[in-house]
């Protein structure tokens, strides 16, 4: 009945009131939310009815200047209410948005820049203190637009001031460009994804097509991943639903679980890595949170790990499934998933639940031959949130992109429900052994079970032996001795590390674990 419900509202919003571009969905929860808080940060509290209008300020800011549909406009800023409006303002004109990572180097910067052919680049000055002189300098960006707390010529705030209140008409369609989204770099460099208007509200459509429920009181949201990467996904169906948002700049366990308190936070969009240091910052100071919804994404968490945020949190944690190339919600694991008759079906922990209407998956073999639900493929899929493909890369397009499939490079399996089973990706293959593959996940799922352990990352170092890197809760220390013993009783030979390295592991601002950062870091020792 639910299904049926939301398919109804769906083609409601579709068909009758017409809304199938970003900007009528913006047009319309403008119009029903006009007089609510949008955004509430540090003191600063602004109604969907002044972002909406500062938006159509920054268009004619734009327009003076002689941007027009579809010129690049590149976007490295921390998540403030300043990237709501240019999000919304790209909608309005048909600009394609460039986002780029904060805690990316300058030679990759310089690259997506030129790469784009960005026009304009609206950047925050403390981000880019030391290296914007470089950045303007080898590329061929015509304006630079920077954010800052404080009243400068050619700040975002000054640029805005110069436009006008005023509705323009730019005729947009589905197909248009709307975004290059450059792939985060973690499992090498980054290639520009391109994403057209559509795919953005097929996006929102499918998640009111999710089955998961969510009481609709205390929709307060804090956006604790980076809004130009994996945490600006869910913007439009967060915009639309009338949330009040409210922003963290960098990961900060202390600070982010400060802000669900004292704002009375109902959702947050985390990492596994992320979720894992507030419950760890919770325990230490006896802090105990209220939320709605807790939904995890980027990379798949541990079923202890996932164990350990439903007993803190409750039944409101899900897991989510999408990637860079196709957008989420391709998946979801929610309570009506992992709970049955009020018992916990841990072995549905491992996997990122099942595919939303719509949305088709298939394992393949290495022969490209659909293999029996419980083997072990390549995961392709089908949805209607599958990017254009890959920018300026017609040869790494045609091998990932076809017959409206998408192969990616993610390895797992189907069982006979229909749940999924991410392992991993390619990179995540640590060797073959006889011809046998060896994923990091089993492995990972045996060490992140010892009392103690926080984060675990595997590699190989250069003879093919198994490094594990291990990070520990607040208050635990452990012996290089008790993991190998520990694993050693449930490991497989070729299954066990050879070395455990206990210490801090680094991550990306968007809450991936950084591997290069980690392997760099050993092999240079």
């Amino acid at each position: 009945m639910v299904q049926i419900v939301k398919g109804l509202y769906k083609t409601y919003l579709k068909k009758i009131r017409g809304l199938s571009l970003p900007r009528d969905l913006i047009d319309y929860a403008v119009k029903i939310n006009y007089n609510k808080v949008v955004v509430s940060n540090e003191g600063e509290k602004m109604t969907y009815g002044e972002i909406y209008k500062n938006s159509l300020k920054l268009v004619n800011s734009f327009l003076k200047i002689g941007i027009k549909k579809g010129d690049k406009v590149g976007v490295m800023i921390y998540n403030c209410k300043e990237y709501f409006e240019i999000k919304i303002a790209s909608y309005m004109l048909g600009i394609v948005l460039v986002p780029i990572m904060s805690d990316l180097n300058t030679e990759d910067i310089v690259f997506i820049l030129k790469n784009s052919n960005v026009k304009v680049f609206v950047y925050d000055s403390d981000i880019l203190r030391t290296k914007i002189k470089r950045i303007k300098k080898e590329t061929f960006v015509e304006k630079f637009v920077f954010v800052t707390k404080l009243k400068k010529k050619d700040s975002y705030d000054s640029f805005l001031s110069k436009g006008e209140i005023k509705k323009i008409n730019v005729k947009l369609n589905s197909e248009d460009l709307s975004m290059i989204g450059f792939s985060s770099g973690t499992t090498g460099k980054a290639k520009g994804i391109c994403f057209d208007q559509k795919i953005w509200v097929n996006s929102f459509y499918n998640y009111f097509m999710s089955p998961s429920k969510m009481k609709m009181d205390k929709l307060r949201v804090l956006h604790i991943l980076p809004l130009g990467a994996a945490g600006g996904t869910a913007f439009l169906p967060f915009f639309f639903l009338g949330t009040e948002n409210y922003f963290l700049e960098k990961f900060d366990a202390s600070e982010a679980v400060s802000k669900i308190v004292k704002n009375d936070i109902g959702i947050i969009f985390v990492s596994p890595s992320y979720l894992m240091e507030i419950i760890d910052y919770c325990n230490l100071e006896s802090i105990s949170l209220n939320l709605r919804r807790v939904i995890v994404g980027t990379e798949p968490i541990s079923k202890e790990k996932f164990k350990q945020a439903i007993d803190f949190f409750g039944p409101v944690v899900v897991q989510g499934y999408g990637m860079a190339e196709v957008l989420p919600p391709l998946s979801l694991l929610s309570a009506e998933d992992y709970i049955v008759n009020g018992r916990l079906q841990e072995d549905k922990l491992l996997s990122v639940g099942r595919c939303l209407k719509g949305v088709k998956v298939k394992i393949l073999n290495e022969k490209n031959k659909e293999v029996v639900f419980g083997k072990l493929g390549r995961i392709i899929l089908k949805s209607s949130t599958i990017s254009k493909g890959y920018w300026n890369n017609y040869d790494l397009t045609r091998n990932y992109y076809r017959r409206d499939w998408f192969f990616s490079d993610d390895f797992g399996y189907l069982d006979k429900e229909g749940y999924i089973y991410v392992y991993g990706r390619k990179e995540d293959i640590l060797k073959k052994n006889g011809g046998e593959v060896i994923f990091k996940r089993p492995i990972e799922e045996v060490v992140h079970q010892y009392p103690g352990v926080l984060e675990v990352y595997l590699f190989c170092d250069s003879s093919k032996e198994i490094i594990c890197y291990v990070s520990l809760k607040n208050g635990f220390s452990i012996k290089n001795e008790e993991l190998i013993n520990f694993c050693n009783k449930r490991l497989e030979k070729d299954f066990l590390p050879k070395k455990f390295v206990i210490g801090k592991i680094p991550k990306r601002i968007n809450g991936k674990i950084d591997r290069v950062k980690i392997e760099r870091r050993y092999f240079s020792k």
